[in-house]
């Protein structure tokens, strides 16, 4: 799966990533699970996408993070969404951290800064701290990497997510919009506006856009309706 080519839709690639994450843990259900409550994140989400309450009390939290390289992970401001959730949720038995991308590891290359890994530990080892300060329960944290993510698409019973989230074939209005002008351009001199002769189905592509004479048709109608 290439996450740079994930559909943006009216959000932007970064919250479509969000909602991906959140669909694919609803599919990863716990046992003992009671409800998945997806979080709407306008005026802050507390540090989690989503959650699911379970039969004890408890939750398991998700967060997405858009980054699609080891190297642009920005720590710091995973640090800050763990905090948030920390103290927002204090029930947490588990909190997953969703990237798409693959962390990098040690090699025999000798290179400068840690790695991808290396970072994951250092700050797994601060959130386990900041849970034992904090009186938190100890929270088992958990990472969803491109390759779990994609093996989680993988699935048969994911296939409706791949074609919804990553598939070519777009209908938008951009897309009518290239592929009327194609026809147009292909028909070229025997295509000429004045010559469109009205059929009944183009009542139908009316209702569809909710065109404002269909609007009138029926308001106009209501009263016999009723």
């Amino acid at each position: 799966m290439d996450y740079s080519k994930i559909i943006g839709k009216d959000d932007g690639q970064r919250l479509s990533f969000e909602e991906l994450v959140c669909q694919l843990a609803r599919r990863d259900r716990p046992e003992s699970a009671k409800e998945f409550r997806r979080i709407e994140g306008s005026g802050g989400d507390g540090g989690i996408e989503s959650y699911w309450l379970l039969q004890d009390g408890s939750e398991i939290g998700y967060q997405a993070k858009y980054y699609l390289r080891s190297r642009e992970v920005d720590w710091g401001k995973i640090d800050e969404s763990v905090e948030q959730a920390l103290k927002s949720h204090p029930g947490l038995k588990q909190y997953v951290i969703a990237i798409p991308c693959d962390l990098t590891d040690r090699s025999g290359a000798q290179g400068a800064g840690k790695k991808g890994w290396e970072h994951w530990n250092t700050h797994k080892l601060a959130w386990e701290a900041l849970c034992a300060q904090s009186s938190i329960p100890t929270v088992e944290f958990v990472a969803w990497t491109a390759s779990d993510l994609t093996d989680k698409l993988l699935h048969p019973t994911a296939e409706g997510l791949r074609k919804f989230w990553f598939g070519e074939l777009e209908m938008s209005g951009q897309w009518f919009h290239k592929n009327v002008e194609l026809a147009v351009d292909s028909l070229d001199e025997r295509y000429h506006p004045e010559d469109h002769v009205e059929v009944g189905i183009e009542s139908l592509f009316k209702v569809l856009l909710r065109d404002e004479e269909v609007i009138t048709e029926l308001k106009s109608e209501s009263p016999r309706i009723l």
